[in-house]
């Protein structure tokens, strides 16, 4: 398995702090990391390895889905009486931002040069920020 680290401890990367010698990591760092996990393809495999779940586990591993459901359902709920709006694409300028800035950089653009030609493409000035944190 494989995957790319943006946070860790709740924070972003070049916010944390780093132990001595090693070098400080810049915004919008990421970091690749990947390791090796057995992977089971059948149940008698499970259980020769001694994995597998009591009856109360198998429980809890099913309430927690429901209740994870259950919350989910509730909070849209409660959203959609308090009138917000689920931000889209169609909806939420920083939203189209965001978006286009990932699918540059899945082509291969720099997170700089991508925020750059983003804004180009989406006719955003950079005074729209700006306007908002006031």
């Amino acid at each position: 398995m494989k995957g790319v680290a943006r946070s860790a401890y709740g924070k972003l990367l070049h916010l944390l702090e780093v132990v001595a010698g090693k070098e400080k990591l810049t915004k919008g760092a990421e970091l690749p990391f990947s390791g090796v996990a057995q992977v089971f393809e059948t149940p008698a495999e499970v259980k020769s390895a001694g994995k597998w779940p009591s009856e109360d586990d198998i429980v809890k591993f099913v309430n927690r889905d429901v209740i994870s459901a259950a919350r989910n359902k509730a909070q849209t709920v409660a959203f959609d009486n308090a009138g917000i709006v689920k931000p889209t694409i169609e909806n939420d300028p920083e939203k189209r931002l965001s978006d286009m800035v990932k699918l540059l950089k899945a082509a291969g653009q720099p997170e700089d040069e991508a925020i750059v030609n983003a804004r180009i493409m989406l006719k955003m000035d950079d005074t729209d920020d700006e306007s908002d944190d006031q």
